[in-house]
C-alpha cells in the first residue's frame, strides 16, 4: 500500500456490493466487504474493486484470473 519499485500499488481499494442478482465472489480480509462480484444472466460480468496487479503471489493471481475466465466461459486453448 505504498509506492515502490517492485510492484504496482493501490492507495485505496473499493468495496463493491452485488445488486440485481449478482453474487460476492471474494472479500477483503479482515473487513468482510466485497472485493469482487459476478453476475450471470443474459450476459456475464466479473468485476473487482482492486487492480489484479496488486496480488503479490503469481499463483494466487493466476488462480483468480483462471476462475474468472472459467466463469465467463473463456478458453485459453490455442
Amino acid at each position: 500500500n505504498e509506492p515502490n519499485d517492485v510492484r504496482y500499488f493501490a492507495e485505496s481499494v473499493d468495496a463493491i456490493e452485488p445488486a440485481s442478482g449478482a453474487l460476492t465472489i471474494c472479500r477483503y480480509e479482515g473487513t468482510n466487504m466485497s472485493a469482487g462480484v459476478a453476475y450471470a444472466g443474459k450476459y456475464k460480468v466479473c468485476t473487482f474493486g482492486f487492480p489484479l496487479e496488486i496480488i503479490k503471489s503469481d499463483k494466487d493471481r493466476n488462480r483468480l484470473m483462471s476462475s474468472a475466465l472459467t466463469f465467463l466461459n473463456v478458453s485459453n486453448k490455442k
